[in-house]
């Protein structure tokens, strides 16, 4: 039904979906991760609201979409309970045992490989980035339905209180130690739709962009920021690097001539009072952003008031014997973490965008600080980048991120391929990077790039990174979508020859027919969609596609194939857990078929108003053999997931 609403939303109200979801949450006990069963139903749900015209979205809509990002929320959370960090060289002996085409949830140093099963079950769960993104861009823009101006949604402040809860129980969650890495990119870089590493600073991004919506609509800044001190509450740090982004881009003017307004008022006495706040600690670049403008924008009878409140932020400044004693004229290098240095060091992060009367007592340090990084201090306004410690392959997903926006993606696609260790499964996640972040330029020539892709794996990898991206405007141009559909199918055909044993491609058949599986199904759902349907895959491809689809989901009117074994009888000699487990994943890959043929058919319907025969004559063979619970039961597999 869901899989259905998502397709025709008035089919289901959404008082029922929240129901069901709040009962699910009910059911799951206290700290236990979504189940792979539960993370398929929260992955329609979200397909269902996306698809809830924003108009017609009411209260339990609202909460109906707290629900889904609450859970999602928890399940990037739950593999935290799993893990532990280690020192580098146990990294270097185990990295090998992870799944890193997970998120970075389960490419962490796991304690045991008990940790490592549990984590992975935790993933398995997780909904799709691309559709996360979607559901809290649609939960934003919700609050003013028609656009800034046109009326805001009646439950406004809802929707405050709800994207607000969920940043903060993200923030809850992270451990206070990792806080500072998971929000160190620039907020103003993020964006609620783009793969992330970690959810936190895409609630954040929405928070900043509803709060950006209600001040295009010409609410105050007291009532846009009214629920943030959920956010103080949890952590200050954030909740004021929040409140600068914001007031940096949505200043009033401050002209002298200009004449008052409350919100001019409301907006100094906010800025005012936060620029000390900032400067008693390390800069930002939303904090720094904002006190470079707050000192360019000051009117002359605020200024005196304004320094002395920055002087005794910054601290006095350290006498000419005390920087000699610590910084001596000999000194090579410094601790940056040991007292005083640690507290004046912030003057000299502060240096580049504060005016000289601030810095004047401070001269002897910055003199002794220059003498050892010559280069002077880094603009604060701008994130440093992490560089990371150990990579696990010699590609580096941002150099191709910039090679494919100077020479298109074909370079970028050559140079993966021929990277060491091409077929590692981490390359998925550097694809998918890639494919998110220009998914136009990606998938304008299908062919050419899986050409430049010369192995299966990596075009499985490809293929299931442009599925991803079906939904966007510009992906999959022309004839693109009927290619990608081709290669998925052949990638994915169980007639296909099998490579040779003891072979590299032997030992990645199986990631090859997961991610190729992903694929076709993802690609082919947005085949249905288009307004054509089938007819744009063209008579031949349809009908080779029809054929696998019929003889995957068939395997669902074999009853060997939906009887789960009798655990009272006992296993036969020599019988181990590989040949109980034989038939698992083809009941999973043949309830997905059996779903798509389900989506054909709801297309078929909505383009020429006739239903196949066949595939309800299907649906009938499998509910007679298989029961409509149990099938229910069978539709456990969760689509792949990578690190972005």
């Amino acid at each position: 039904m869901l899989r259905l609403a998502g397709r025709d939303p008035s089919m289901v109200p959404p008082a029922l979906v929240r129901t069901v979801l709040a009962r699910q949450t009910a059911d799951r006990p206290e700290r236990e991760p979504v189940s792979p069963q539960e993370g398929w139903t929260l992955r329609l749900a979200a397909e269902w609201a996306v698809a809830v015209p924003r108009p017609e979205r009411d209260r339990d809509w609202i909460l109906a979409a707290e629900l889904l990002l609450k859970a999602t929320i928890d399940t990037e959370h739950a593999g935290a309970r799993h893990r532990s960090v280690a020192l580098a060289e146990y990294a270097g002996t185990t990295v090998h045992q992870l799944n890193t085409t997970a998120s970075p949830l389960l490419r962490v140093l796991l304690d045991d490989p008990d940790n490592w099963a549990r984590a992975a079950h935790a993933e398995a769960a997780r909904m799709p980035d691309h559709l996360v993104g979607r559901l809290l861009q649609e939960l934003v823009a919700s609050a003013h339905p028609a656009g800034p101006g046109a009326g805001a949604h009646p439950r406004v402040r809802m929707i405050r209180a709800v994207t607000t809860s969920l940043l903060a129980r993200d923030v809850e969650l992270t451990d206070p130690a990792a806080r500072h890495l998971v929000f160190h990119e620039d907020l103003d870089h993020v964006r609620v739709t783009a793969p992330a590493a970690f959810g936190g600073p895409r609630l954040a991004r929405a928070v900043l962009d509803l709060a950006a919506a209600d001040a295009d609509a010409g609410d105050t800044l007291a009532e846009r920021t009214a629920q943030w001190k959920k956010i103080t509450a949890v952590d200050g740090w954030l909740h004021r690097r929040l409140l600068a982004a914001h007031l940096t881009t949505h200043t009033p003017d401050l002209q002298a001539d200009a004449p008052p307004e409350p919100e001019t008022d409301q907006w100094q006495a906010h800025a005012y009072a936060l620029v000390p706040l900032l400067l008693a600690g390390r800069p930002d670049p939303e904090t720094a952003r904002l006190v470079e403008k707050v000192w360019r924008t000051c009117p002359p009878e605020a200024a005196p008031g304004l320094e002395a409140a920055a002087r005794a932020a910054l601290g006095p400044p350290p006498s000419p014997h005390d920087v000699d004693e610590v910084l001596p004229a000999t000194a090579q290098s410094a601790d940056g973490r040991l007292e005083p240095l640690a507290s004046w060091l912030k003057v000299w992060d502060w240096s580049p965008i504060l005016p000289p009367p601030l810095l004047a007592g401070f001269t002897p340090l910055l003199a002794a600080l220059s003498r050892l990084a010559p280069e002077g201090p880094a603009d604060p306004r701008t994130a440093a980048p992490l560089l990371p410690v150990k990579t696990p392959t010699d590609v580096d997903g941002e150099d191709l991120v910039e090679l494919t926006a100077a020479h298109g993606p074909l370079a970028a696609a050559r140079a993966l391929a021929a990277a060491e260790e091409a077929d590692a499964d981490v390359h998925a996640g550097i694809l998918n990077r890639l494919v998110a972040t220009a998914p136009a330029a990606w998938t304008t020539d299908v062919p050419a790039v899986l050409q430049a892709l010369n192995s299966p794996v990596l075009r499985a990898f490809y293929l299931t990174a442009a599925q991803a991206t079906a939904h966007l405007p510009g992906a999959l141009p022309g004839k693109n979508l009927p290619h990608a559909v081709a290669s998925a199918l052949r990638l994915h055909h169980p007639d296909a020859e099998p490579p040779a044993p003891g072979t590299p491609a032997y030992e990645r058949a199986d990631t090859v027919r997961r991610f190729a599986g992903e694929a076709l199904f993802g690609l082919l759902a947005e085949a249905w969609r288009q307004p054509a349907g089938a007819a744009d895959l063209g008579e031949d491809l349809l009908r080779d596609v029809l054929a696998h689809l019929h003889i995957t989901a068939g395997a669902l009117t074999r009853p060997e194939t939906v009887t789960p074994p009798d655990t009272n009888t006992p296993a036969p000699a020599g019988a181990g857990d590989n040949e109980a487990a034989v038939d698992e994943p083809r009941s999973q890959w043949a309830v997905r078929a059996l779903d798509c043929l389900l989506d054909y058919a709801a297309s078929r319907a909505r383009t020429d108003g006739t239903m196949p025969a066949d595939v309800l004559d299907l649906l009938a063979k499998v509910l007679t053999i298989a029961g409509p619970a149990r099938l229910c039961r069978l539709n456990e597999l969760p689509p792949v997931s990578w690190s972005p």
